[in-house]
Formats: C-alpha cells, structure tokens, sequence
C-alpha cells in the first residue's frame, strides 16, 4: 500500500512539472513578467 501510494505522488508531482512546462512554454512572457515582480 505504501509503495502504491509513493508511486501515486510521484506520477501527481511529474504531472505537476509536466503542466508547468507546458505553461512556461506556452507563457514566456508572462513567466519573465512574474520572475521580474518578484525581484529577481
């Protein structure tokens, strides 16, 4: 069960990543706008 479980988060946190990669790169813009709000 445990194992099952770990794999679950694994798959949530990479479907995660996987969407925000999407989004940076369907966004680059909006991305450098937030990066410079945030000081960087």
């Amino acid at each position: 069960a445990w194992l099952h479980h770990g794999i679950e988060q694994e798959m949530y946190h990479r479907g995660q990543i996987t969407l925000y990669e999407r989004l940076l790169g369907i966004e680059p813009a909006l991305t450098r706008r937030i990066r410079g709000m945030g000081g960087e």
